[in-house]
């Protein structure tokens, strides 16, 4: 559901999960209501894995035998059924549909408001027919969603699952009783007009300030959550089953990785390196590559002959 279409918010955790994505994909795909499915939400990071759906029966039957429930074990069970690396074929093509557009996101979508996003988009210059298509896309938002769902991103990446939960309790509670939630819900869920009257109508009509008082600050006690134990994370616990994120490669490029250290690596070396780190994951290789092809430049070579990378800011 493209919950700014109905004037609501990324709830169920989505604030959490989208925020931790990809240099600003959860952005993107909070705001647009873009959707991925299939082999896209397995590079995007948020699946683990991706198996075909004929192999879902046997994976099924393979893990009904397994000795325990250890997650290590469940991994490498799952690993068996994952659709096969495309990595080294003669005309390697990456399979992730977003992988053309991800420097724009990235830019376009590294801002604290909407009016710097929408003037990203207005100079957007490298994907100008994409630029175009998410302009459209985010004039159909309710604006006042718009700005609360990127406040609550910008918020969400510094607070654990459980603070993440509980911002989102109070958002439902407050923006349940929102004019634009009613109207959003039945011009096209009931009417299926797809045309609501948003109020306000547009994004200078929405004031920032009013949007933190309004729906971030002064929480109701009412509808704090009570969790039945103690667990709460900043780190997603399976987030070490999916592919490395682009941060992580970064890190490992610039050498502010420590387990990596400051060696210079090739592209090949690279690659070799993350696949040997990931015990070879289907589609570590593919990834690593393009992230390497997006965002890094080659150094002079060697004294040995080796062109080592740096990244590209």
């Amino acid at each position: 559901m493209p919950e700014t279409k109905i004037g609501f918010y990324t709830d169920v955790g989505g604030s959490f999960i989208l925020s931790r994505l990809d240099e600003n994909l959860g952005t993107y795909l909070a705001l647009t209501g873009a959707r991925v499915k299939g082999i896209d939400a397995f590079y995007a990071g948020f699946a683990t894995h991706y198996v075909p759906s004929e192999r879902l029966p046997i994976l099924e039957q393979r893990l009904q035998e397994l000795p325990n429930d250890n997650m290590d074990v469940v991994n490498s069970a799952i690993e068996e059924f994952v659709e096969e690396s495309s990595f080294g074929k003669s005309e390697y093509q990456h399979r992730y549909s977003l992988a053309p557009v991800l420097n724009s996101i990235k830019e376009c979508f590294k801002f604290k408001t909407m009016e710097e996003i929408i003037e990203a988009l207005n100079n957007e210059k490298d994907n100008v027919e994409w630029a175009k298509e998410t302009l459209a896309l985010l004039a159909k938002m309710s604006p006042t969603s718009l700005k609360v769902n990127l406040e609550l991103l910008h918020l969400a990446k510094n607070l654990s699952m459980k603070d993440c939960m509980n911002m989102e309790s109070q958002l439902t509670n407050k923006m349940l009783h929102n004019h634009d939630f009613v109207e959003g819900v039945f011009e096209l869920l009931v009417r299926k007009s797809n045309a609501p009257k948003w109020r306000p109508a547009t994004l200078p009509e929405v004031s920032l300030d009013q949007i933190r008082t309004q729906y971030f600050l002064n929480p109701v006690k009412e509808v704090a959550l009570e969790f039945y134990n103690d667990i709460d994370f900043m780190v997603h616990p399976y987030s070490k089953y999916t592919l490395p994120s682009e941060q992580k490669i970064r890190a490992v490029v610039t050498g502010e990785d420590p387990d990596a250290g400051d060696n210079a690596f090739s592209k090949e070396e690279l690659i070799n390196y993350f696949a040997k780190l990931y015990s070879d994951k289907v589609g570590v290789r593919e990834k690593v590559s393009d992230v390497i092809n997006r965002n890094t430049i080659k150094n002079p070579h060697d004294d040995v002959g080796i062109s080592t990378l740096s990244w590209n800011y």
